[in-house]
């Protein structure tokens, strides 16, 4: 996948998360870049206690929301390379943590 600049005056988030099966956590990393590619910041953490991977997947993005209001960034384009997010945010049909952290991020996003 070829990496796109966001519009000027924005930064783009990325984010990128792993599942360890055997120890029910997830990896979770972040990172910020201008609009010229360069660096701005970034973050990984784990999330303890994840045991689906649509819902830890949903929980490190809404981890990344909160940690860009936390920075103050107003203007941001979140890229989400998680197909299982993408296609879920547009359909609300069920009832799960997962669906109502997606509805959040929807809203947000």
């Amino acid at each position: 996948m070829r990496w796109h600049p966001p519009l000027q005056g924005c930064v783009k988030l990325n984010v990128d998360a792993s599942f360890f099966e055997d120890s029910l956590e997830m990896g979770l990393g972040v990172i910020i870049h201008d609009v010229v590619g360069a660096f701005v910041s970034c973050r990984s953490l784990v999330i303890p206690r994840v045991y689906r991977i649509d819902e830890g997947e949903a929980m490190g993005h809404l981890e990344a929301l909160s940690w860009i209001k936390q920075l103050g960034l107003l203007s941001v384009k979140i890229e989400m390379e998680g197909k299982l997010i993408t296609d879920a945010i547009n359909d609300t049909r069920v009832e799960t943590l997962f669906s109502m952290i997606l509805y959040v991020l929807a809203k947000v996003n």
